[in-house]
């Protein structure tokens, strides 16, 4: 019986001294590597693409934000809908800000962005929130829904990015102004009762540096030149600078240009409603004081 056995396990054993058996084990243990290797690899490509993916919705994003940043871009792209509710109305292209209305069509749901690996599924505005204090105006949400394109991920619906919309719309609810402000609390910037009004309260700004020491500080870090310049009209008369303690009118100590090229600068009391002059000098070098049209060197 021994003998039998050692004379089979000599038939199964090739000149190398390998048994049959052996070398079927070590081509087993080579395709469980191979299939890991090749699992691994597939796995790998799946999420570079999905992360390649998940960076153009963030740019594709941005990109329509900034286009909607413009009025006329905005209103033609979704003027006219009416975002009451949760579930808003769709749009199927978004439009650049030409005019005359309604401009060129820079994306169209169903077709492909510019990397092609993404595809525009819809545009939607809602959740309409209005502003306590004027309720035909108030934030609105685009949802810009995306979906991958091929074999780029094991999932190939992605979650849609949001977009916020300053809107203001007329009695029956239809938008007739609008444009986009990022997301809804990230931004220190802030509207409030007039639409196009913009208002900053997060701290002191900085013109020419890093360091403003005051609400507002402009710096001339150059020799010469000017710090600061207010463009004023070649006719009429330009805006006033004020200076305003509490909200009383007969609190308002203000500057002017008037008259132009050929005009004045006076300083006075009061805002442009009712406004009393102080001084003035007139652009020949006459001075006023309690007139605005001196006619001589000091006119009182």
């Amino acid at each position: 019986m021994l003998k039998n056995l050692k004379s089979t396990k000599n038939i199964i054993k090739s000149e190398a001294g390998v048994s049959l058996i052996e070398v079927l084990v070590a081509f087993g243990i080579l395709a469980i590597i191979a299939t890991g290797v090749a699992s691994l690899m597939t796995g790998g490509m799946k999420q570079q693409k999905g992360m390649q993916a998940k960076d153009q919705q963030r740019e594709i994003t941005a990109e329509i934000r900034s286009l909607l940043g413009d009025k006329a871009a905005c209103l033609n792209s979704f003027g006219g809908g009416n975002p009451t509710g949760p579930v808003g109305f769709p749009r199927t292209v978004i439009r650049d800000d030409a005019l005359p209305a309604p401009g060129v069509v820079k994306y169209t749901v169903g077709l492909n962005d510019k990397s092609n690996m993404l595809k525009f599924d819809d545009f939607k505005v809602h959740s309409f929130d209005d502003d306590p204090s004027d309720p035909t105006q108030g934030t609105a949400i685009l949802e810009v829904k995306l979906s991958k394109v091929g074999d780029v991920g094991t999932v190939k619906e992605i979650k849609p990015d949001l977009i916020t919309l300053k809107v203001r719309r007329n009695g029956a609810g239809n938008i007739i102004e609008c444009f986009s402000v990022g997301a809804r609390d990230d931004s220190v910037w802030r509207t409030k009762v007039n639409l196009m009004d913009i208002y900053y309260n997060g701290g002191n700004v900085g013109i020419g540096t890093d360091a403003p020491t005051s609400r507002l500080e402009i710096a001339n870090t150059g020799s010469g030149g000017n710090g600061f310049t207010l463009s004023i009209p070649t006719t009429g008369n330009a805006p006033f600078i004020t200076w305003k303690t509490g909200d009383a009118a007969n609190n308002l100590f203000s500057m002017r240009y008037f008259g132009g090229a050929a005009g004045s600068f006076g300083i006075g009391l009061g805002d442009s409603s009712s406004w009393s002059p102080y001084f003035n000098i007139t652009s020949i070098g006459n001075v006023g004081i309690g007139t605005l049209t001196p006619t001589a060197k000091l006119d009182v």
